[in-house]
């Protein structure tokens, strides 16, 4: 589907158009080519696994922050490495006097 812009509001429309031509199950794999804002890959992701991309780096950062805070604190692969400098710092600061 070829459309420039939010797509929030055709959301339910896409997903309903998937789910009627595709099997989906926890192992089905989403790729959203052009993710943009994440709407749709957000959608998605509560019926399968999703793969984002798009030519902004901008777009694929700020889907991952919203697909991952779907997820509990700590479990999605990307915040990892964050949270572990996050305890780093913690750490370092009770350290100091």
């Amino acid at each position: 589907m070829r459309y420039l812009g939010c797509k929030d509001l055709l959301v339910d429309d896409i997903v309903s158009l998937i789910q009627e031509r595709c099997e989906m199950s926890e192992s089905t794999v989403f790729f959203d080519a052009f993710c943009g804002t994440g709407a749709v890959a957000v959608a998605m992701s509560s019926y399968c696994r999703v793969v984002i991309n798009d030519i902004l780096k901008c777009c694929t950062t700020y889907t991952k922050g919203r697909l991952c805070n779907l997820h509990k604190q700590g479990t999605c692969p990307s915040q990892r490495p964050l949270l572990r400098y996050l305890r780093f710092l913690s750490a370092k600061d009770q350290a100091c006097p």
